[in-house]
């Protein structure tokens, strides 16, 4: 008998459609195109137009908005001690980060091809803790 009687499939409690109504605010949101392959490498990627000094200066700008940022959230009542935990997590990171590239000697004798980075996830999984080595010593430069 469960042969013969047709029982229709109804729309409204498929999972496809149940995806659609819940994020079909995100389809409506007006976001800019993504760049296709073949435009981004026709463009290049010559990051020697960048000064080596006006990036770590980038650097310890960002590190020190970011500190600012954490103290702030911090400071609120209503941070659940979970989230103040992070908070602890990657304010060290930051600081760590900040207080490295601030010894840094701030003048012209630092090349391009004289550093490069190691990166530390022992402090938080996803912000590493920077550490800039010189290429021919191997010794941290800080």
């Amino acid at each position: 008998m469960n042969d013969k009687i047709f029982i229709p499939e109804f729309k409204f409690g498929s999972p496809q459609m149940n995806f659609y109504h819940r994020f079909s605010a995100f389809y409506t949101l007006p976001h800019p195109p993504s760049e296709a392959w073949h435009k981004f490498k026709q463009q290049g990627t010559n990051f020697k137009s960048f000064k080596l000094q006006d990036v770590f200066r980038g650097s310890l700008d960002s590190y020190k908005l970011a500190l600012e940022g954490f103290n702030e959230l911090n400071s609120h009542a209503d941070t659940p001690d979970a989230l103040k935990n992070t908070i602890k997590r990657v304010k060290l990171v930051a600081h760590t980060n900040y207080t490295g590239l601030s010894k840094l000697p701030h003048n012209k004798q630092l090349k391009d091809d004289t550093l490069t980075a190691k990166f530390s996830f022992d402090g938080h999984p996803h912000w590493p803790v920077i550490t800039l080595v010189k290429k021919q010593a191997k010794q941290p430069v800080y």
